[in-house]
């Protein structure tokens, strides 16, 4: 090799060697901002690191996805979400957490995805998150585990009313009562012979057995009941919610209006009502108090 040759070619590698000192300046001073490059997955950048709050962590880039990404873009997701659990918010987490879970649906597994989910979420929407896996938590962990879709896991919840009218027991017949007694009267059988821990298949051969023990006007209701409600009479029974407080969660019985006060019930009120005339003041047996509150 020929002098001048030998020189190019020493330049070339020279070149080559301080290009590659460039190229692995870039990665050191990106690895020392982040840590997000110690999976080769990683080394794609915000756009892989910023798919879910799972890739975040892993690429130990959920504090960058925080402050960047999510909290534009979850931001317009979840702008409906700052009064408390609403029914975006409650699809939203339900459908991160099974993001999370992939196929791991153990009670621990779904605590932390939960936990995950929440932490990542921004700040103004944080608390109702919080607040949704508090209040429903054992609810939404069962419905998991019997693989309910998110949007009617949510309706079944009563986060989502307005999507939950296909589902709703039908007006007519919730004013009737006949729903409403259907229901305790299968969810007290069930509390009585059955355990939280109970199968699914043993819940649903008590349902049957359930049923089949009405009375023949009954038993027709009772089975589309159970039919509808199934997976959240399940999550009920885990729960050991009360029969009056399922019944009352899932619409099967009304909520009781408000009873006025009424005859000596009103006498509560105090001088404001005892005063009114001497007949409440009779009423109420407070003449006596009234007489002496005039002279006074």
């Amino acid at each position: 090799m020929s002098p001048e040759k030998k020189r190019t070619r020493e330049k070339s590698c020279q070149a080559e060697v301080s290009s590659e000192g460039d190229i692995g300046g870039s990665i050191s001073e990106a690895a020392h901002t982040s840590s997000v490059l110690t999976k080769e997955g990683c080394a794609k950048g915000s756009e892989v690191w910023c798919q879910n709050s799972k890739t975040a962590s892993e690429c130990g880039a959920t504090e960058h996805c925080q402050q960047t990404l999510w909290n534009e873009a979850t931001a317009k997701n979840l702008v409906q979400m700052k009064a408390g659990p609403t029914c975006e918010l409650c699809q939203y987490v339900i459908k991160e957490i099974i993001k999370l879970l992939e196929g791991n649906k153990t009670k621990e597994d779904v605590i932390n995805a939960a936990e995950e989910v929440c932490s990542v979420i921004p700040g103004y929407v944080a608390g109702s998150c919080r607040d949704l896996v508090d209040t429903f938590g054992l609810s939404i962990m069962h419905l998991l585990l019997e693989e309910i879709d998110p949007d009617f896991m949510c309706s079944t919840l009563n986060v989502c009313q307005g999507k939950r009218s296909a589902h709703a027991v039908n007006v007519a017949r919730l004013k009737s009562g006949v729903f409403c007694e259907v229901c305790k009267k299968i969810d007290g059988y069930l509390d009585r012979n059955l355990d939280k821990n109970s199968t699914k298949a043993l819940i649903l051969s008590a349902f049957e057995k359930a049923c089949s023990m009405l009375p023949g006007v009954y038993k027709d209701e009772c089975d589309e009941f159970v039919k509808e409600y199934e997976p959240v009479l399940i999550a009920a029974l885990h729960d050991e919610m009360s029969p009056d407080s399922l019944c009352l969660k899932v619409g099967a019985c009304p909520k009781a209006p408000a009873k006025p006060l009424l005859g000596a019930e009103q006498c509560v009120r105090g001088p404001s009502y005892w005063y009114k005339n001497m007949e409440t003041a009779a009423q109420c047996n407070a003449i006596e108090h009234c007489k002496k509150h005039e002279r006074d």
